[in-house]
């Protein structure tokens, strides 16, 4: 998924108004600028795009 502050994630599972995602360069206080790979939880409005890969 695409974030509207320019940050990419991967999202875990979604419900109502929110999700978790997987982030990479991120911290606690949920920055793109940060140090760590972390589970976020994150609303939905702040969602650019949301992008699914095909399975083969």
């Amino acid at each position: 998924m695409v974030f509207t502050f320019s940050h990419i994630g991967i999202v875990e599972s979604a419900q109502g108004n929110s999700f978790t995602s997987i982030e990479g360069n991120t911290n606690s206080a949920g920055s793109r600028e940060g140090v760590e790979v972390a589970r976020k939880n994150r609303l939905l409005h702040i969602a650019r795009a949301f992008i699914r890969l095909p399975v083969t």
